[in-house]
């Protein structure tokens, strides 16, 4: 339900607010995951079959690459950086988030990063349609303020978040099977919704994105 997205976005901007000003090297490590290095990782795309898809993906990495200088402006701080549906605790009535687990993916990022993996992450798990994950968005700004140039950025953050799930599992199909595995069912929705994501208009959906977060 919105409120129940709206109380996600609002418990990631809660922890994010408890982070601030911490700081431990290892949240520098090299991840696959930190959408930062989707260039790196777009060398993999040859493992993809599908040819469209695979034109998605390079056509995604190209343009975010053009992004990472507007990135690295951002305000940037530890974040958790994978705020995904199995990560998350509900209460026992299913109206509130009550718990975070799994802290392995820390990293050092620009703020609009958490919002952002929420998101993309709902979407490519099929937890929700793209014109209900708004509601995180409002959540997190309610809590934890968000500019301009954030959501200026955000269409290409989630993009590129759905393309690293596309790669990482098309990586481990030809290396580590059994993490293709625990990967198939997000790596199939992360392409139809990529897909999806690619054929609207990024501005449309960025004025939308601006009125949730009050950025306007």
């Amino acid at each position: 339900s919105p409120r129940q997205l709206e109380g996600v976005g609002a418990t990631l901007a809660r922890l994010d607010r408890a982070l601030q000003g911490f700081f431990h090297p290892s949240l520098t490590r090299p991840l696959a995951w930190d959408v930062r290095r989707l260039p790196e990782l777009a060398e993999f795309s040859g493992y993809i079959d599908d040819a469209a898809l695979r034109g998605a993906i390079d056509a995604v990495t190209h343009r975010f690459r053009d992004r990472l200088p507007r990135l690295r402006g951002l305000r940037s701080q530890a974040i958790h950086g994978d705020g995904h549906a199995g990560n998350l605790l509900m209460d026992s009535a299913g109206r509130s988030v009550c718990g975070i687990l799994d802290f392995g993916d820390m990293i050092h990022a620009p703020l609009i990063f958490e919002p952002a993996v929420a998101m993309s992450e709902l979407l490519t798990e099929a937890v929700v349609p793209l014109d209900a994950v708004a509601a995180v968005l409002r959540g997190y700004a309610r809590e934890c303020p968000l500019e301009a140039e954030d959501v200026e950025l955000l269409y290409d953050v989630i993009a590129a978040r759905h393309a690293t799930t596309v790669l990482v599992h098309a990586w481990r199909g030809r290396h580590d099977s059994r993490g293709a595995l625990a990967l198939q069912d997000s790596a199939a929705h992360g392409a139809r919704s990529l897909q999806r994501l690619l054929a609207l208009d990024a501005q449309a959906l960025t004025r939308t994105w601006h009125e949730a977060a009050g950025t306007l």
